[in-house]
């Protein structure tokens, strides 16, 4: 459940809260007041919603979930009005990429691809499989990925994570680009 906060359509209650009148205003020293509204009341339901792709007529988008320990998960909204998620348990979506993250993944003829926030790596995702490994392990993180349906491949960018110590200048992105197989 998603719950919004507007305070203008929100008369008798707020997250479960009830409702304290304006009437009769709660008096307390300064750095002594109590909020009804506390962390976990205002983020252990509220979901992170990223941007949305489009795949035929499905959509598709990350949704960041607390109450799963911040693990983000690709959910689906089928055409015919279904929703369930495209990734096992165990995955969270994420890249860190430049730091702040870039596109983490794609959608393309049914089948997504993301890069899994605990090791870097790019996987495919078909439906009812369970993910594969596009990208071999090592230290290269990627992001910024899109699918080249006439030549079948992903092309994103990618740069390496390794030790400074072990790089004798800055690292500089690169353009990866990978087979992504026949998807049909």
């Amino acid at each position: 459940m998603i719950k919004l906060f507007l305070p203008a359509l929100a008369p008798r209650s707020c997250w479960g809260v009830p409702h304290r009148s304006i009437a009769a205003p709660l008096v307390a020293p300064y750095g002594t007041w109590k909020s009804l509204v506390t962390l976990d009341v205002a983020t252990d339901e509220t979901m992170h919603l990223g941007r949305n792709a489009l795949d035929g007529s499905n959509t598709c988008w990350p949704e960041t979930r607390p109450v799963e320990n911040g693990r983000s998960v690709i959910a689906m909204l089928a055409a015919d009005g279904t929703s369930q998620d495209i990734m096992p348990p165990e995955f969270s979506v994420g890249t860190s990429l430049h730091e702040y993250g870039t596109r983490d993944f794609i959608v393309a003829e049914g089948t997504a691809y993301f890069t899994r926030f605990a090791d870097q790596r790019v996987y495919r995702q078909r439906p009812e499989v369970a993910p594969v490994a596009m990208t071999p392990e090592g230290d290269l993180r990627y992001g910024s990925k899109v699918f080249d349906g006439k030549r079948r491949r992903i092309t994103g960018s990618a740069i390496s994570n390794a030790p400074p110590s072990t790089i004798p200048t800055t690292p500089a992105a690169r353009l990866s680009s990978f087979r992504a197989w026949k998807t049909r």
